[in-house]
Parts: structure tokens; sequence; C-alpha cells
């Protein structure tokens, strides 16, 4: 006999989950994908990783003298070159000469020397290493000097028009520009890191990840715990659950077990691909130590943030996981509404509806205060069925508190149960019904025994 609400109800969640993930096409479905990840991603992290072969490193010079030849107006100590740091051409002896003439011709008796020339061109300066004959240098000593005069010669050229070194010290002092709130600016807590960008990045596309992820994974999954739930109708073990079982019980075990099994499989590709990551950096790593690979310094720099805090980032996990169960309760009532597998189309409107107009509340809603593509309404923190979409993300990235965070699990969890609980009733009162399922505005009528 039946003893209480939903007494037994492990006995199903048993039984429906060691059916799912002894299946072969469960197994399949989560072993192949999460060793393709294992695989594949430190093949491509070998692949597109820049091994440092082509380019020589250029650590030593011959060069000695600088005849210049400059023949714009204005005058400038050239000798204001050895003073930027450079450790290659920081000790060179720079002599000004008459005219290009004057310089080839007296570089011609220095053989460790170039000649530099300096012009107008257009609206601009053209500056050339000039290689003089009977040198001992080549054009590649040359080429490498016009390459630091292309970098370094900007930064002294404007003491041509009479400035003091002091004020293009003043002139050249850099300018750093960020995006701040206005607690920061009061608070004297202003972060100039140049973590910004990346925090901003994070905050535009994290949330739109978070309702991608969970909105296809309850749309891929939602569809197998209605299965479930009304595959008993067509078989002959209906009446043995009825008797043993309350509906409410039967119908949450196979609930949690249809999401548990789906969270097992997120979880094998998650573990699968985090050990991509791990074992691609170490091979990396290991094989070319001085690789600068650009996506093994963005998780450095990820590591540094500090914005992925571990109570916030359970917490967002049990939301995502609760939002898991909240959409596929209601999987279920469609499981219960309907008669057959044929029938799935259309009691699961009310499923796909809420699933996909919660979606497009998060994307089209109320627009973003600080320019994100998913809203940051606070209405939705509460609603449960938008809450699971876009809490979460902002849970991590520090943007709501973790009383926010508590009370939203806890409107989650509660309307899953509810929701549960209402599937189970339905499946009581359209037991032994024959005909077409109902419509989702006689759900009410029927529960009122109508």
């Amino acid at each position: 006999m039946r003893k209480g609400f939903l007494n037994g109800w492990e006995k199903v969640f048993r039984f429906s989950l060691a059916r799912t993930v002894s299946g072969k096409g469960w197994k399949l479905l989560t072993l192949i994908p999460a060793l393709i990840l294992l695989v594949c991603i430190p093949a491509l992290f070998l692949l597109l990783q820049d091994k440092g072969e082509e380019k020589e490193v250029w650590d030593r010079t011959s060069l000695r003298v600088v005849y210049v030849a400059d023949e714009t107006p204005g005058e400038l100590d050239f000798g204001l070159l050895n003073t930027l740091g450079d450790p290659l051409y920081s000790h060179l002896d720079y002599v000004l000469c008459a005219g290009a003439e004057d310089a080839l011709a007296r570089a011609a008796a220095e053989p460790d020397s170039l000649v530099l020339s300096l012009r107008r061109e257009g609206d601009g300066y053209r500056l050339q290493a000039v290689l003089p004959e009977q040198s001992v240098l080549d054009m590649q000593e040359a080429q490498h000097y016009a390459d630091f005069l292309n970098g370094y010669f900007g930064t002294v050229l404007p003491l041509k028009s009479g400035l003091t070194p002091e004020q293009l010290a003043e002139i050249m002092e850099p300018v750093y520009s960020s995006a701040a709130q206005a607690q920061e600016i009061l608070s004297g807590e202003e972060s100039d890191d140049g973590t910004g960008e990346i925090r901003e990045l994070l905050g535009t596309f994290l949330p739109y990840l978070n309702v991608m992820v969970l909105y296809f994974l309850v749309l891929f999954y939602g569809q197998g715990v209605a299965s479930s739930v009304v595959l008993e109708k067509q078989s002959k073990l209906m009446d043995t659950f009825l008797l043993s079982v309350r509906p409410e019980a039967m119908v949450l075990g196979k609930l949690l077990a249809g999401v548990l099994a789906g969270m097992l499989q997120v979880l094998a590709w998650i573990v699968g691909a985090a050990g991509g990551l791990l074992l691609g950096s170490e091979l990396v790593r290991v094989l070319y130590p001085a690789a600068r690979m650009g996506f093994l310094q963005i998780l450095r720099l990820l590591g540094s943030l500090g914005i992925f805090a571990p109570g916030p980032s359970i917490l967002a996990l049990l939301l995502i996981a609760g939002g898991f169960l909240l959409y596929c309760s209601l999987a279920a009532v469609g499981g219960a509404l309907a008669g057959k597998q044929a029938d799935l189309g259309s009691t699961n409107s009310l499923f796909t509806m809420l699933l996909v107009a919660s979606f497009l509340i998060s994307i089209l809603g109320k627009g973003s205060s600080s320019g994100q593509l998913i809203s940051d309404a606070s209405w939705m923190n509460y609603v449960p069925f938008t809450a699971v979409l876009t809490l979460p993300s902002r849970l991590v990235l520090g943007e709501a508190s973790l009383a926010t965070g508590i009370v939203s699990l806890v409107i989650v969890i509660l309307f899953a149960l509810a929701i549960a609980v209402l599937a189970g009733r339905l499946y009581t009162l359209l037991a032994f019904r024959k005909g077409d399922p109902p419509k989702i505005k006689d759900i009410p009528a029927l529960l009122r025994g109508k």
C-alpha cells in the first residue's frame, strides 16, 4: 500500500537512472564527445602554437658610428637616441654632416659605420639607414638599425620644433582610460591593473553563454524526461506503479533520474574539455618552453582576476542545476498530459512556450545598463524561469550578492517541486483517459475535478 505522499520515489529514481545510464546510446553520447574534447583540444593547441622558429632574435651589432645627413628644418641632438634604453643601440657616436655626400665620404673611412639620412617626404619624414661602400656591416645590420629608428625616432623628433626635453617628457606621458562605476571613484578603489577590458569582455559574453548553454541543454533533455514519464502509459507497468507508489512519487523519481543522467553527461563533457585544456597547456609548456601562446596568457590572466570566487561560483552551478530541474519539471507536465508518445508534440507546448519566452525576455527584454547582451533587470533575479538564465553569470562576475542568489535558488527549487507534484496529480487524473490529450486551458478544470 502507499504510505506517504512521496513514498517510494527513491526506488523509481534508482530504477530509472540505472536503466538510462546502462543504455548503449547514453554511454556512447557521454564518452565519445568527452574523448574527442580530451584529444582534439591538445592537438589544436599544438597546431595553432607559434614555435618561434621563423624569427631570429637579433642580439648583436658591430655598428659604432652613425654619420647623420639631416636635410630637415630645426636642430636635433641625435645622441638622445642613446638614452632611449635600447640594449644594442645605446652607445653609438652620432656625427652631424653637411649633407648626404659629406656623410657618405666620411663613412667610407669607417668600416663599422652607417649613414642616417633624414629628409622631408610629402607630409612626413623619410629615414634611411644607408650602408656605405667597403663596410664590414651588411644589409641585415642596416635593416635592424632602420627598424630601431622606425620604432624610436618619433620619440625625439618633436625636439626639432624647439621643445625642451622636459616639455617633451611631459607631453609624452602615457594616458590611461577606462570606464568605472561612481562608487569606485568615491571610494578611491578604481582599478588600474589593466584587467578592465577582460572584465568587460567577460561581462558581455559570459551571460550570453550561460543563456545559450542552458537553453539548448533543456531543449535537448526535456523531451527525454517527458518521454520517460509517458512511457508507462503505453505499457502494463502503470497499474503496478499506481498501486505501489503515488503518481507524484513516480513522476518525481523519473524526473530526478532524467535530470541527473543529463547532468552526469554534461559533467563528463566538461571534464573532457578541462582535461584537454590542461593537457594541451602542459604539452605546449614542455615541448615549447619559449612559446607565448595567447590563449595560455589569457588563462593565466583569468586566474588573476579573482572574479570566480568559490562561494558565488558554487551557488551559480546550483542555480543552473535548479534551472535544469525546473524546466524538466515542465516537460514532465507534458508527459503527464500525453496519452502516448505521439501526443508529446502538442502537450509539451507549455514547456516550449515558457522556455522560448524566457530566452527571448532575457535577450530582447530591458537592455543591460552596462551594455551587455543579456538584460540585468533586477526583477529577473526572482522570476524562476528567467533567474536561472541570467543570474548564474552575474554571481560569478560579482554583480549579484550571495543573498540574492540564495533567495533565487530557494524559489527555483520550490517551483520545480511544485510543478513535479502538479505533473503527478495530472498523471493520476489522466491515467485512464482515452482520446486526444487535454489542452493547456483545460488543466485548471481538471485539477478542480470538472
